[in-house]
């Protein structure tokens, strides 16, 4: 169904596994602290499912890069160079080491960046020389500067060598440039202050908690006249500050009052989905729209799960049902595909399949609590012929020998699961007909509680009854039973 769905769905469907969000892109963390430092499977399985999902993927993938080692740089220079139009999707950055010449091919091939996040903990071996002749390739949108308290004094040469080209080149002639988050210990350069005082368009500055003595350095920068607002993003508690008090420090700068911004921290805006937009390509087409819904609906089905000691029974939700017509259409025969049946629930149902018989076909999985009405349990079994699977609960009563017989007939073709059902004995002066179970050649997991006793002459078993059983669990049994596994 994966090659029929169409790509804006297929999009919605796959983004949340392939998108970085951009709280996890911008945050501030050395290399060992990273987000990205823990191991996880490639995203790019999701390439390999189909060529649709990889026609899908592929932008998503490289919509935001994160790289790490400079064996990753390298092998994204190889791959932007065999195919260049991969460099287009990639829109955010994010750079943990300098990586040398790599850095040159891969941003000469991604003009599209907006984001990138820039660190200055760039330790020797490691150079910024393919780094700063790239990033004039580019005219990104918002840069994030990350650096140590190292970083300040420049011990390491790599790193102010990255700075001095922001200052002196990039950030003069980064004319889209409007965002630039910094953690606080970099104001502490003249140089950086400097060059964000020049930024042509420089319209936000994040910085998070900057303890007083820094506020000199932020009114440095605030002489930027194209600067409309510096965001305080918190960063753990408020340091020992409370709002408050902050507030009546900075304020005696009427300049940096009218920019400071504190984030709301009840406001969840951030948090709040896009209005949803149902495609029209998708409304256009019914049969796909019912494909789809019907998906949807499978899902919310299986809250529905098998009682006790197989797991923790909930009711399915039946609210998604009710929405409409088509969701009741779409969705009934998954909620009847997995029924689990005790006390009134037993009548209702057999009363149910019984007057709509299509509804019956839809049961593959029947889990029943039997309390010895057998006229009620060959009703529910004659009306499931498609039944896979048939489980007992416990104190249940058994069903008699009848019922077992009516099940094979009714069933036995696609039954491949019984267990936990128990069986009356037959008659005490008669015994059973062993071919009975050639009605089950479908059998995989057997479940066998009953005293019944099995006629051995002149009933022939075929050697291939029971050929697909892979579990057998006996409880109480018969000795004529083992004669019959043996003939088997």
């Amino acid at each position: 169904m994966g090659d029929n769905i169409p790509d804006e769905i297929l999009s919605e469907i796959l983004s949340p596994a392939l998108r970085v969000p951009d709280e996890m892109f911008s945050v501030m963390a050395s290399e060992t602290n990273s987000p990205f430092h823990s191991k996880s499977e490639s995203s790019s399985a999701f390439l390999l499912v189909s060529k649709s999902w990889l026609r899908v993927s592929t932008p998503l993938l490289y919509s935001v890069v994160v790289l790490r080692s400079k064996g990753q740089a390298q092998a994204l220079a190889g791959v932007l160079t065999a195919n260049p139009v991969l460099g287009k999707f990639i829109r955010k950055l994010r750079l943990e080491g300098g990586y040398a010449i790599s850095m040159f091919k891969i941003l000469q091939a991604a003009p599209n960046i907006s984001d990138i996040f820039l660190t200055l903990d760039i330790m020797t071996p490691d150079n910024v020389c393919g780094l700063c002749r790239g990033l004039q390739l580019i005219q990104p949108v918002r840069i994030i500067l990350y650096g140590t308290r190292d970083s300040i004094p420049y011990q390491y040469p790599e790193g102010r060598k990255l700075v001095q080209a922001l200052v002196d080149k990039f950030l003069p002639s980064w004319t889209r440039l409007a965002v630039v988050k910094l953690v606080d210990e970099l104001l502490e350069s003249s140089e950086l202050r400097q060059g964000l005082g020049r930024a042509p368009n420089l319209a936000t500055l994040v910085v998070s908690n900057p303890p007083e003595f820094l506020l000199r350095h932020i009114r440095e920068i605030s002489n930027n006249h194209s600067l409309q607002r510096i965001r305080v993003d918190p960063f753990g508690s408020w340091l020992g500050y409370s709002q408050g008090l902050y507030w009546n420090h900075v304020k005696q700068d009427k300049r940096i009052a009218a920019l400071l911004d504190f984030p709301d921290e009840g406001s969840s805006s951030n948090n709040t989905p896009p209005p949803f937009i149902y495609p029209p390509r998708l409304a256009a087409d019914p049969v796909q729209e019912d494909a789809i819904w019907s998906r949807v609906l499978y899902f919310l089905s299986r809250s529905a799960p098998l009682f006790g000691w197989r797991c923790e029974w909930k009711p399915a939700p039946l609210a998604p049902i009710l929405v409409c017509k088509k969701f009741m259409r779409l969705g009934l025969p998954h909620f009847y595909t997995s029924p689990f049946l005790q006390g009134s629930a037993l009548q209702s149902f057999a009363d149910r399949v019984s007057q709509h018989p299509p509804l019956g076909r839809h049961v593959r999985q029947l889990t029943i609590g039997h309390y010895g009405n057998s006229d009620l349990f060959r009703a529910i079994t004659a009306s499931t012929t498609s039944l896979v699977e048939l489980y007992g609960m416990p104190m249940s009563s058994p069903i008699d020998w009848e019922s077992f017989n009516h099940l094979g007939e009714c069933t036995g073709s696609t039954l491949s699961s019984f267990e936990d059902v128990p069986v009356l004995e037959t008659d005490p002066f008669k015994f059973a007909s062993p071919a009975v179970f050639k009605l089950f050649p479908q059998m995989r997991f057997f479940g066998w509680d009953s005293p019944t006793s099995f006629k051995l002459q002149g009933e022939p078993i075929p050697s291939d009854t029971f050929n697909n059983l892979v579990r057998l669990t006996v409880d109480e049994f018969h000795s004529s039973f083992l004669e019959v596994l043996a003939q088997m």
